[in-house]
């Protein structure tokens, strides 16, 4: 598992959930630079730990195929 910089929720609750960052790009087809932008802060470059909604879908059906304990109030924050 990548580490998980920063500490930006709810991103870094749900990064770790699904496996961490490569995995979570993986799951998303997106690059693991993308992921990690969601756990650092705004002047860093980041999104203060929101997950992009358009992404929100994809993770949650993930999440019910392989029983993660995921709903959307944990991506909401």
């Amino acid at each position: 598992m990548a580490m998980i910089k920063g500490r930006c929720e709810p991103a870094r609750n749900i990064v770790g959930r699904l496996g961490g960052v490569t995995a979570t790009a993986k799951i998303i087809n997106a690059t693991p630079s993308a992921v990690s932008r969601w756990l650092v802060t705004r002047p860093e470059g980041g999104t203060d730990g929101r997950v992009p909604q358009r992404h929100w879908e994809t993770i949650l059906d993930f999440a019910v195929a392989h029983k993660i304990a995921l709903t959307l109030d944990d991506l909401l924050g």
